[in-house]
């Protein structure tokens, strides 16, 4: 997809005005953070990315005096990142044959404008700070030609000039990437007469050894900490584990497939998929709950309580927003239908000690249909064929066939295919296809007859 090139104010001209250029990759799945792609996968990896350069906006942004710049790879995400940062940052494209020659062009540009000394940053750099960006500011204000902020991989997060110096990039392409990145621009700011300096090192974020490393690191900030520890679900705290009817081995095996699941469907590419979003679901929900039936479809943003008492039938369809608590047994049977933000309870609070709770299996018989808002209460199982409608709040047993309406929801309609046993058939007194129309009066409705509690 192409995205179309933002408007974006490119800065007041101030000669001599300093600038972060704060070079950027789109945060594409696939094409991002690679190297952890074992860990997080390819979504998780783009994730991470779209917030390590939130984090950099953030930093060169609480800069004071500057200008920033954001130079983007590929040229044609310059849409996608601009929706990443605000506005009055200017947006460029990174055009070159390798990151030595897109650095030269951008850095080149930025000079151009008026604008220096210029520091350049990386996105890589969970660590990274204001200060240490006006540390390199100060080396360049006393006299320092060129200043580069060391990463521990051997490269560097961080390059600051206050003169345009294209050789200094001009690396043997196979260097870039590599652990000699560092030492071989020390050599070319050498060779042409720079007179360089080094600020403190700093640990770049791309592989597990590096979060890990982090992690360990006392210097970590709480922000970037957390960021990390949410990388891994071992360390992310879910509302279930606060349920005191928690199994926590049991838990502690589908905790990480429902992060996965919740992580998925907040993600750029993952929840608006369709086809993909439920070809996942359905792969995670057979080794999540209980028992999962054939077929199982399952749109974005649906949520569980701890999805290992969820007992799924043959074709059943829940729709987005819906919250299934399963504290207790939660049976949905075959052909099963729940609208969007439905929400189905196991556990109710005391009327007065709200910390008292109680919690009790709920059974959805086969071919229910539960609709838009509806919410069905701990103990209000619902037969087959059962229904309640819109909004409506099921507080007791809905018996099969039986359409349910209003709060509390009580029976309205009998289904025209119920049996004899549950109302349905030739009764007396009873009219199939009459609704009980306003003030007293009758619509002819269809396939529909009055429930005896609604005549």
């Amino acid at each position: 997809m192409t995205w179309p090139r933002p408007v974006r104010p490119a800065g007041p001209v101030i000669p001599g005005r300093p600038a972060v250029l704060i070079m950027a990759k789109a945060p594409r799945p696939g094409m991002v953070k690679t190297r952890l792609h074992p860990v997080l996968g390819p979504d998780g990896c783009a994730a991470l990315a779209e917030r390590l350069i939130r984090h950099a906006v953030s930093v060169a942004g609480g800069t004071d005096g500057v200008t920033v710049f954001t130079a983007v790879e590929p040229p044609d995400a310059l849409g996608e990142v601009a929706s990443l940062i605000p506005d009055g940052i200017c947006l460029l494209p990174q055009r070159g044959a390798d990151l030595g020659e897109r650095l030269a062009a951008v850095m080149s540009e930025v000079f151009a404008r008026g604008h220096g000394p210029v520091v350049v940053i990386g996105t890589d750099a969970p660590t990274l700070t204001a200060g240490r960006l006006a540390q390199a500011f100060g080396e360049l204000a006393r006299g320092r030609d060129v200043v580069f902020g060391p990463a521990c991989d051997g490269g560097y997060y961080l390059v600051g000039l206050t003169r345009p110096a294209p050789g200094l990039f001009a690396l043997d392409p196979g260097v870039w990437g590599g652990d000699r990145v560092l030492a071989a621009s020390l050599v070319a700011a050498r060779r042409a007469g720079l007179d360089a300096g080094l600020l403190p090192a700093l640990r770049d974020l791309d592989t597990p050894a590096d979060a890990d490393a982090l992690l360990a690191d006392p210097r970590t900030g709480l922000t970037t900490r957390a960021m990390l520890l949410a990388l891994d679900p071992r360390n992310v705290t879910l509302e279930p584990e606060y349920y005191h009817e928690i199994d926590a081995a049991r838990y502690a095996e589908v905790k990480p497939l429902l992060w996965l699941w919740q992580s998925y469907d907040r993600s750029p590419m993952g929840g608006g998929n369709v086809d993909v979003g439920v070809r996942l679901r359905r792969i995670l929900a057979r080794h999540v709950f209980h028992r999962c039936g054939r077929d199982f479809k399952c749109f974005q943003f649906v949520e569980f309580s701890f999805g290992y008492n969820m007992e799924v039938g043959d074709d059943v369809v829940i729709h987005r927003h819906v919250l299934l608590d399963d504290r207790e047994r939660l049976v949905l049977g075959n052909r099963v239908s729940i609208s969007d933000y439905a929400n189905v309870y196991t556990h109710s609070h005391d009327l007065v000690d709200p910390e008292l709770v109680s919690s009790s299996p709920v059974s959805l018989g086969n071919n229910v249909r539960v609709t838009y808002h509806a919410t069905i209460l701990e103990g209000a199982s619902v037969g087959e064929h059962g229904m309640v409608g819109a909004l409506g709040v099921a507080t007791k047993p809905v018996r099969p066939y039986h359409v349910h309406l209003g709060i509390p929801a009580v029976p309205k309609l009998i289904k025209p295919n119920a049996p004899p046993a549950e109302g349905g058939g030739d009764r007396a007194g009873t009219r199939p296809g009459i609704w009980p129309g306003p003030r007293g009066g009758t619509d002819a409705r269809p396939g529909i007859v009055p429930s005896p509690c609604f005549r």
